[in-house]
């Protein structure tokens, strides 16, 4: 299928996404698993199923756009039905043919599928109550294990389950079973727990082979960080939509720094999601800083449960991040594609997934070119030299930190992975707009003109890392952005950087 046949088939389907959430009334009218139910009549869950398997995912920036789109009507709504992408995205990245067709059907099919909420961390074995040791036919199943969703009838659930008794980091596997067809105890227990007791399952129930369940899920992590960033960004509009409407007159200067923290995560997190094509291994750093960050700048708390696992996946690479800052940048790939925004992606190549990050992060390592060329615009036009300013006071602020990484007890310290993360969003904030304003012009109501939402989003990461302006220094930059902001909200478009393909329409 041709790139535009592709682009014109998900425009079809943001229709159908649009109308089944409005569904003749107010999505807050409606019970919410009939408002899912709707969801997957209109082919929702094929976006989580990669082509091959039988879905409709090529692209993630697409599932990433869906869920945003359903998370600006209705968060609960989008937390409910994407829970099944990320008990199925283990799967995808599990090397394993015959689960993955399996699957797929059962998804694309509208089987509701949850995981359970053991995750694993950066330490020596992972933290689960559940065991599956092997016997004949397939493996024995004891303990207990809390899911992230209701298990309705014909559900079925990813475990994460300890196969041998050698505490090491290849000591368990992943499961997929249904819990409802298990003898005994081996069915729900309660809304969300499971309780198992000499459950016997078949050995098809085993997902990518013994020992390998720590590294497909915290492969999987990174699928989930970077598509699921659609759900913070779709909750924080919603809020700040509701906050509009209830405020009379704006309180410009407060919801347009929330404008500009919302412009600044969506950035990012659309490098996320390319870079899960583009730059799948440097992704245990980008969907990390992605998982950190975004839930905590759009104010979606509830939607950070991963926030500790995110920073200790930092921290564990701490040296080469370092090392990869260090050292000279002919190693690193280019990233004109990444940064573009309206640039094909290639196809996803989950085997190119690691855990950690050989060279550092190329993302980052754009910073000082990007400071080279901001000063070169700014000497031909003054207008951006507030941004081009800031760039190189990030500059200044990225290498003390780096300085700071490799010291002892480095990994103690959560504030140096939050500022890592934020450094590293201002990167991403510079090379996009250097490499995506050709193609997107002035953007969504002038947003690309003159640096606009660059230098709104570079002052919001440098006051995050405690560098303000003096006072009063940036009030027009935020009148400016509240002045587009009330656009937006008035003709009911969504607040974004890019003309996505999405119905217009005021969120219900």
């Amino acid at each position: 299928m041709t790139g535009e046949r592709r682009r014109l088939r998900f425009r079809r389907f943001a229709t159908r996404l649009e109308r089944a959430l409005d569904g003749g009334g107010a999505v807050r009218r409606r019970r919410r698993p009939g408002v899912c139910a709707a969801l997957d009549r209109c082919g929702l869950s094929a976006y989580y199923v990669p082509a091959e398997y039988g879905g409709e995912l090529t692209d993630y920036t697409e599932l990433h756009q869906a869920l945003r789109m359903v998370a600006r009507r209705d968060p609960g709504v989008a937390l409910a039905h994407g829970r099944t992408f990320h008990a199925v995205a283990p799967v995808w990245v599990s090397d394993d043919a015959v689960a993955a067709h399996r699957v797929g059907r059962l998804v694309v099919g509208g089987t509701r599928i949850a995981s359970s909420l053991a995750v694993p961390g950066m330490g020596p074995e992972p933290h689960t109550g559940v065991s599956a040791y092997p016997v004949v036919g397939g493996y024995r199943v004891d303990g207990e294990e809390w899911v992230g969703d209701d298990l309705a009838p014909g559900s079925y659930v990813s475990l994460l389950s300890r196969t041998s008794p050698v505490a090491t980091p290849r000591a368990h596997s992943l499961l997929l079973l249904r819990p409802d067809s298990l003898p005994g105890r081996g069915g729900p227990s309660g809304s969300r727990r499971l309780a198992f007791c000499d459950t016997r399952v078949g050995a098809d129930a085993l997902v990518g082979g013994e020992g390998r369940g720590a590294e497909i899920v915290l492969k999987a992590r990174q699928l989930g960080w970077a598509a699921g960033s659609a759900l913070p960004l779709g909750a924080a509009e919603h809020a700040l939509r509701e906050r509009l409407a209830g405020s009379r007159p704006p309180q410009t200067r407060r919801f347009a720094e929330a404008y500009a923290d919302l412009l600044l995560c969506e950035a990012l997190s659309l490098v996320a999601v390319r870079s899960v094509h583009l730059l799948p291994g440097e992704l245990s750093v980008t969907s990390a800083v992605v998982g950190l960050l975004v839930p905590e700048l759009t104010g979606a708390a509830a939607l950070a449960e991963d926030a500790h696992l995110c920073r200790e996946v930092l921290a564990a690479q701490f040296r080469s991040l370092v090392r990869g800052h260090r050292s000279p940048h002919d190693h690193r790939p280019q990233l004109d594609r990444l940064f573009g925004a309206a640039e094909a992606v290639v196809p996803f190549a989950p085997e190119r997934i690691g855990l950690f990050s050989r060279h550092g992060s190329a993302v980052l390592g754009t910073l000082p070119l990007s400071v080279r060329r901001l000063r070169h615009l700014a000497r031909a036009a003054p207008e951006f030299g507030v941004a081009a300013g800031h760039a190189e006071r990030l500059l200044e602020v990225t290498d003390t930190l780096h300085q700071r990484l490799p010291g002892p007890a480095v990994t103690g310290d959560p504030g140096l992975g939050r500022g890592y993360a934020l450094c590293f969003a201002g990167a991403v904030c510079a090379g996009l707009w250097l490499g995506g304003g050709p193609a997107v012009g002035d953007g969504p109501d002038g947003l690309w003109r003159d640096g606009l939402w660059l230098e709104a989003c570079l002052t919001r990461v440098l006051a995050h890392l405690g560098v303000r302006p003096p006072s009063g220094a940036d009030g027009a930059l935020f009148d400016r952005l509240a002045t587009v902001m009330i656009r937006q909200y008035e003709d009911g478009r969504p607040f974004s950087l890019l003309p996505f393909p999405m119905a217009e329409g005021e969120p219900r």
